[in-house]
């Protein structure tokens, strides 16, 4: 299920680093309870059944991507809408100038001109603190996560 509109998303964090940042992208899982014969395809890393949730969080959109908990976060994301739009008509799909505004994502998610993502493998000073204040900035979807679990108990496990 997509809800997904068609949004020109606007600055919300204010960063250590990183300037034009309008949002985060992150997964979470759902628990869910499945039928017998579905429940392979359900299985997370945590071996229990689950959707998995990827949003994008701006100051007052979620956008979300529903798989079965197998689905790796990248996976989810490459599948979605917004996704898709960004490769068949160009980032000013969304973003009103794609030098100045970008996402922000884990390792999970691939590097892009309009998503940024931490180094990988040996890093180097310059490179772990680009890592550390991007990780930093990511705690705003975790918060998004929570409030949206908070706000909706039901949301944390669905039969």
């Amino acid at each position: 299920m997509y809800l997904v509109n068609k949004l020109h998303l606007f600055p919300l964090f204010s960063l250590l680093l990183f300037s034009g940042v309008i949002g985060a992208v992150d997964g979470t899982h759902i628990f869910v309870k499945v039928e017998k014969s579905q429940q392979d395809s359900y299985i997370d890393r945590y071996r229990r059944t689950s959707i998995n949730l990827t949003a994008i969080c701006d100051s007052n959109t979620f956008i979300h991507l529903r798989y079965p908990g197998s689905a790796h976060d990248s996976r989810v994301f490459e599948n979605s809408i917004m996704c898709k739009n960004i490769e068949r008509h160009g980032p000013n799909f969304y973003f009103l100038d794609t030098q100045k505004y970008h996402l922000i994502g884990d390792s999970a998610f691939a590097l892009r001109t309009w998503l940024i993502t931490p180094y990988r493998g040996n890093v180097t000073r310059k490179q772990k603190f680009h890592n550390n204040c991007l990780s930093s900035d990511r705690v705003k979807i975790e918060h998004c996560f929570g409030a949206y679990k908070g706000r909706w108990r039901r949301v944390q496990y669905i039969k």
